[in-house]
């Protein structure tokens, strides 16, 4: 049906289709672009309408495609020793750890395809403002999830793949959005560039790779910090939409609920971290007695995941790499 509208524009209109309607103008309805409406509710700027593009396409590029660009995640995961049980000493990458890890990609590209259409039913239902939040809260969980994930332990490298998938189906809907609070000589544009930076987005986990082996970062480091940055960005992408755009979009200004949420998970993901961590050897405590390591250094291994330089033997040495030492010391003594 058609998103009639009371002039002047109030934030608390249920609208979020591509043509808007307002009364009372002149005295006989006139039909309006969305990036109308946007630009009269702002005063007729559309300045809080490029912010969101501008974010919006950031968003696409480093997080709606990444699975698609699976393999130098696998590199990593190889190179952190993920799954090497499965293998003998002799021969590293034998055929189960290969299906392993490839199994990781197959359930993530295929969370990726199926999640159009029940992300787009959320979208429609929600607004983009609500699903923005919501689709930065999956694929944080998804980063997180593969960074603290570990085969012997807390395995769930299956469901952060998925995650990640999904949610990056998530991201690039809620991005397709934003075109309809640009002015209409700008949407084309902002739709290519929109479909262009899915594709780009493949490369993002060659970055990480390259981070992971040229700056000596643990994979708990870096896809840790990638959550963050992921839900950093969805706050300011969501405070964006508020700021101008939502006037044609939001339905109540209950925007302080949606930030508490995603304050709530990100406390919540901590606390998961800290219990995990706190059953093994990244508990400082335990780290202290186990390696006869300083606090310092026990800190250290705690945030980063990796060994200090003095019992490092490579560069590419990890908390397993240590802990296997300690043990064969431990069993010669």
């Amino acid at each position: 049906g058609s998103c009639w509208l009371k002039w002047p524009i109030a934030v608390d209109q249920r609208a979020a289709c591509p043509r808007q309607v307002i009364e009372g103008v002149g005295g006989r309805g006139e039909a309006m672009s969305v990036g109308a409406v946007a630009e009269a509710s702002a005063g007729g700027s559309y300045k809080w309408s490029y912010v969101v593009a501008a974010l919006a396409l950031t968003n696409s590029f480093l997080y709606s495609g990444i699975i698609f660009g699976w393999a130098p995640m696998q590199l990593l995961l190889e190179s952190d020793g993920v799954y090497s049980s499965l293998c003998s000493p002799s021969n590293p990458s034998c055929g189960d750890r290969v299906s392993r890890l490839v199994l990781l990609y197959t359930v993530g590209s295929t969370g990726n395809v199926i999640g159009g259409a029940p992300c787009g039913f959320l979208v429609d239902h929600l607004g983009p403002q609500r699903c923005s939040l919501l689709s930065g809260l999956v694929v944080a969980a998804g980063l997180l999830l593969m960074g603290i994930s570990e085969e012997d332990g807390f395995d769930a490298f299956l469901v952060g793949s998925f995650l990640i998938g999904f949610g990056g189906s998530f991201v690039i809907t809620c991005s397709i959005m934003a075109a309809f609070v640009l002015p209409e000589t700008r949407r084309t544009l902002y739709l290519a560039a929109t479909n262009c930076l899915f594709d780009a987005s493949s490369i993002v986990f060659l970055l990480i790779f390259m981070l992971y082996e040229h700056l000596n970062l643990s994979r708990h480091a870096i896809m840790v910090g990638f959550a963050i940055t992921c839900a950093l960005l969805h706050i300011a992408l969501f405070m964006a939409w508020n700021m101008g755009p939502s006037a044609a979009l939001l339905a109540e200004k209950v925007w302080w609920i949606y930030i508490l949420g995603q304050i709530a998970a990100a406390m919540g993901a901590c606390c998961i971290f800290a219990f995990v961590s706190g059953l093994g050897p990244l508990n400082p405590q335990v780290s202290v007695r186990m390696f006869d390591l300083s606090w310092r250094e026990a800190i250290w291994v705690w945030i980063m995941g990796s060994p200090p330089k003095r019992l490092r033997i490579t560069d590419k040495d990890n908390i397993f790499d240590m802990i296997l030492r300690t043990g064969l010391k431990n069993t010669s003594d």
